[in-house]
């Protein structure tokens, strides 16, 4: 009976800590994947007080169960430790380069939303059209955050651009279909222009497969387009940022930022005229 008993008891606790872990993961994935990236979020420290919290659980149940099987806690505690051990210099070496964050689809982590409402003093947009940016309520209030002295810089497709027809004519859309989205989405920018006057945008001349969005010169969200396939926030978005003080060298926000200024520096300023 006491047997039964024990069984009981312990399938139930397993349960209980089994759920307990999975509501932790979730709300810790949310609350990493939608958080400011230039704030720490203690997820090494985390992973370290889970993984041992799970062996404490584990040697519980084991002997609550049944204490004959006693070796299989030196074996936990083992592979607990490695893979513990693994995460924590992976997680390391990844933030050391600057890289703080991943989302698997935009829209369930830093969404445009969310990146605008990040934004306290600087932006700087690469992209096709900017028009995910411009179609949010937030976007005027994310310049208006950013209406001091340094440019908000928008570096942008051309409306005439062929890769825009070429990639409607492929995805049966009109064929003027994309250049339409670029030229609403900077008719809202130019009218935006008239408020704030460090508005700045400039068109390239090569066209670009990736979107960049600096916030603050601190955060840099990457992502890369895919015309034709949804609004693309159902595409994976990387986090990348910066500290004080370290080398160029030693932090892929770096790169990225190095690449806009050039971009930026070779591309055709715009009238805040023509397409309007």
């Amino acid at each position: 009976m006491d047997d039964w008993i024990r069984s009981i008891v312990g399938s139930i606790g397993v349960a209980i800590v089994g759920r307990l872990i999975e509501l932790a993961r979730d709300r810790l994935s949310l609350r990493l994947t939608r958080s400011d990236p230039r704030k720490p979020t203690h997820i090494l420290n985390t992973i370290l007080i889970l993984g041992w919290v799970l062996n404490i659980t584990f040697i519980f149940i084991t002997f609550l169960l049944d204490p004959k099987w006693w070796w299989l806690i030196p074996i936990f505690s083992v592979w607990c430790l490695m893979m513990t051990i693994y995460m924590w210099r992976k997680l390391k070496r990844m933030h050391e380069l600057g890289i703080v964050g991943i989302d698997k689809e935009i829209r369930k982590g830093i969404d445009y939303k969310r990146a605008l409402s990040l934004c306290r003093n600087t932006l700087d947009f690469l992209g096709i059209g900017a028009s995910k940016l411009t179609k949010e309520e937030e976007f005027e209030n994310a310049i208006l955050r950013c209406k001091g002295t340094r440019p908000i810089r928008f570096l942008l497709c051309k409306p005439e651009d062929e890769q825009l027809e070429i990639a409607a004519t492929k995805f049966g859309r009109e064929k003027q279909a994309y250049q339409e989205h670029v030229i609403n989405s900077i008719r809202i920018i130019a009218s935006l222009k008239k408020k704030y006057p460090n508005i700045e945008v400039r068109f390239y001349q090569e066209f670009q497969w990736f979107r960049l969005m600096f916030i603050d010169d601190s955060i840099c969200l990457f992502s890369y387009n895919l015309m034709g396939e949804g609004d693309g926030s159902q595409l994976p978005q990387l986090h990348l940022a910066t500290r004080q003080g370290e080398r160029e060298a030693d932090n892929f926000y770096h790169v990225f930022a190095r690449y806009f200024s050039d971009l930026w520096n070779k591309s055709e300023a715009w009238d805040f005229h023509k397409y309007l």
